[in-house]
């Protein structure tokens, strides 16, 4: 059944095919439960002792478990999935507060590089963020005045 993915009914399994088992069954219907990528989980069925045509309203009824099974196992999968997407973003996201949290310091005049790369006081950073962390860096004045070969910044 779980390679055909189909429905399974036998309402009369007295053949000599079936004499070998040892469950007691006469009758059996059964429907395969499939994961969320198609691949064959299990089966739901039912057994009989006694010969059972089984009624649409009683297949429905054990597709309806089957269905609701498979959305079981839809969610659990999906929930999976879910939790290593949220710990990928939340590592992300304490990756780019880390970074935002670095300020371009300059080593010698302690001036403050913003995002537009304008270099201003401490000062003025400090009453606007004080949250931040800093790292060392050094503005165009500073570059020119104590490393004047090494042409850092566009004239």
């Amino acid at each position: 059944m779980l390679k055909n993915e189909v429905q399974i009914e036998i309402p009369k399994a007295t053949l000599e095919t079936w004499q070998e088992i040892v469950l007691n069954m006469i009758s059996y219907l059964g429907f395969p439960i499939l994961l969320p990528d198609g691949k064959p989980f299990g089966t739901i069925c039912v057994l009989d002792n006694k010969e059972n045509a089984y009624s649409d309203n009683f297949e429905k009824l054990i597709l309806k478990f089957r269905n609701l099974v498979q959305s079981d196992l839809e969610i659990i999968y999906m929930n999976q999935v879910l939790g290593e997407k949220n710990k990928r973003l939340t590592d992300y996201l304490m990756e780019l507060q880390t970074l935002r949290g670095m300020v371009p310091i300059c080593s010698n005049c302690k001036s403050i590089r913003d995002a537009q790369d304008d270099w201003h006081p401490i000062e003025h950073y400090l009453i606007r963020h004080p949250e931040a962390d800093f790292s060392h860096s050094i503005c165009p004045a500073c570059a020119k005045k104590l490393y004047p070969d090494l042409k850092m910044y566009d004239d």
